[in-house]
């Protein structure tokens, strides 16, 4: 998941009295080395927490180790290096609100503190005191918004300053001692396994067991010596990519060259004639991977057979590299028409294997990029059973293009607790049983979008997230509404062409009714600021017709939807008075070349 993505998801479950106030933030370091880069948590505007290495964070800046050594103490910090923040985010999304706060991860539960699906009674009813100061702190500032009475040693904003970390306890002479020799050997072993030439031929005769490496490079390095006959071969090999490339500098791509010299006998022309011909390592490994074993075009995305993928995955790269239907590969996840295969295989490059099968099926059934790319984010891209139901899923969505793809995910997830997850009820007094799932025969036949829609908002209410968002209102958007004026007096034809915003969760709700479709949908993504509505009329002497509604996005300034009455596209005259509104007020309206 994107970090846009995963930070508007997070932020979107914080309590009214704390939303806006808290900010999680991220950036990368340009040309820094794989996982370079720091998080950060404001509030009010005040950097609280950082997390940049390693060592910068866990022993202050009084005190440094390699990376490797501070390791050692994470978990006593309780902190995160860059990649385990954003899992941490991962996981408190995948939580149930009492598995929140009862986490040992400390980001979770801090959270938690947070989240709108604690009350007044469970805020009232935590004890704070042997928690860690993230956690004290979001507690605090949770209780005074809402004016709960809270005890004298909640930690406060000053306390978290990045330049000093909190520690639970501070460590005496003797500990810190112990921590500079544990750095020290741990920096003489780095010495002996991080230059690459060298370390080459120490794996290749086996002087280092798994354990004494250091690095996920030499890791990756030594479990291909372990996997292969043929060391001397291997050897050769790696001597080679290592004095043309750059991809054993990262464990990836080591890892995707281990792979691809595991296939050598399906080699289709000699290594030695391989010429890198950019500096970028992704590409230098596209173009490795065609050279060893494809004819025929492959796409991009299937490189990850080879960086993260199964032996599986392999064959099918090797399949369509000599020109064959990925129709006909074995062990397919779902089966493919020609069709779907065809676009299977122009995925965009940034999609996993598994999402690439779901994009063929999305766009052979009339789907587009945007319904895709939510798709790409729910289950359906993990878990491939009862294919005849999800198309009919897919098929739903694409005959309702106006439903907000923000509810595709809920809706998928809703789906699949009423198909296949087991509920626990209680038979008599103290005992419980597990059941079947609620509906596993549940299908898509005759399912309207606001039943549908009602059905996930009820099932949220019981699992205690999210309401309806009917009485939400908002601001009006920088864009301005429109008016045009055609005709003349004279020939007394005049009509008056209108484009209004739509500023309430009632209003949405009214011009679903009217053009008979799901725009209701949208009422949480407006009340963000995500996007917003519009609603286009034209006003003649016999009264004012309604004729279609617009979605705008607001970041990129996009009119990304135009639907008229039950879903039908624009008409020409439409798109002539949308393509003035989308000049004056300077929005990008390709949709409309359509």
């Amino acid at each position: 998941m994107q970090w846009s993505q995963l930070r508007q998801r997070v932020q979107e479950l914080f309590a009214e009295s704390v939303k806006g106030r808290v900010e999680l933030r991220s950036t990368g370091y340009r040309h820094a080395h794989d996982g370079e880069g720091r998080y950060w948590i404001t509030v009010d505007g005040e950097e609280i927490v950082n997390i940049p290495r390693w060592y910068n964070w866990v022993l202050g800046p009084d005190y440094v180790l390699q990376p490797n050594a501070a390791k050692e103490f994470a978990d006593y910090a309780a902190l995160f290096a860059k990649g385990d923040f954003g899992n941490a985010l991962l996981q408190y999304l995948s939580l149930s609100i009492d598995d929140v706060l009862h986490s040992d991860n400390v980001v979770v539960q801090a959270l938690g503190m947070l989240d709108r699906r604690v009350g007044k009674r469970r805020l009232i009813a935590f004890d704070s005191k042997c928690s860690h100061p993230l956690v004290r702190l979001f507690y605090r500032l949770r209780c005074d918004a809402e004016d709960i009475a809270v005890s004298d040693h909640i930690a406060t904003i000053g306390s978290l300053n990045p330049r000093h970390p909190i520690w639970p306890g501070s460590a005496s002479k003797e500990e810190k001692n112990e921590k500079r020799r544990l750095g020290a050997e741990r920096l003489d072993a780095a010495k002996k396994t991080r230059k690459r030439r060298p370390l080459l031929a120490r794996l290749h005769r086996g002087e280092f067991t798994k354990d004494e490496l250091d690095t996920d490079v030499a890791a990756a390095i030594h479990a291909g010596f372990e996997q292969v006959d043929d060391r001397d071969t291997m050897l050769a090999v790696l001597r080679l990519i290592e004095s043309k490339s750059k991809l054993l500098k990262s464990a990836i791509h080591a890892r995707g060259v281990v792979e691809l010299c595991k296939n050598a006998t399906r080699w289709l022309r000699p290594i030695d004639q391989w010429m890198p011909k950019t500096h970028n390592p992704n590409r230098q490994f596209f173009s490795l991977a065609r050279h060893l074993l494809a004819i025929y075009d492959v796409p991009l995305f299937m490189d990850q057979a080879w960086l993260r993928g199964t032996a599986l995955q392999q064959a099918w790269f090797i399949l369509i590299g000599q020109g064959k239907n990925i129709q006909t590969a074995d062990n397919l996840p779902v089966p493919l028409t020609k069709k779907m295969a065809h676009h299977f295989l122009e995925a965009p490059a940034a999609y996993s294997i598994e999402a690439a099968f779901r994009w063929g099926q999305t766009i052979v059934l009339g789907g587009d990029r945007r319904l895709a790319d939510a798709i790409r984010e729910t289950r359906l891209v993990e878990d491939f059973r009862d294919n005849d139901f999800w198309l009919s899923v897919i098929r739903f969505f694409v005959r309702n293009p106006m439903l907000d793809p923000v509810h595709i995910q809920p809706i998928v997830d809703y789906l699949w607790n009423q198909r296949y997850e087991p509920r626990i009820a209680f038979v008599e007094r103290g005992i419980a049983r597990e059941l079947g799932p609620e509906q596993p025969n549940l299908s898509m036949r005759g399912r309207t979008v606001h039943s549908l829609l009602r059905a996930v908002d009820e099932w949220h209410r019981r699992l205690g997230r999210e309401t309806a968002g009917g009485r939400l209102q908002w601001h009006k958007s920088a864009i301005r509404d429109f008016k045009f004026i055609e005709g003349s007096e004279q020939a007394k034809n005049m009509k008056v062409w209108r484009i209004r915003e739509l500023l309430s969760g009632q209003e949405l709700i009214a011009e679903g009714r009217r053009m008979s479709h799901c725009v209701a949908s949208y009422a949480n993504s407006c009340h963000k600021g995500i996007c917003s509505i519009w609603s286009m009329e034209v006003e003649a002497d016999d009264g004012i017709e309604p004729l279609v509604t617009i979605e705008v996005n607001h970041k990129r300034k996009e009119m990304c939807q135009v639907r008229g009455k039950r879903n039908r596209l624009p008409t020409d005259k439409e798109k002539d008075i949308l393509r003035r509104w989308a000049t004056k007020e300077q929005l990008v309206a390709t949709i409309l070349a359509r």
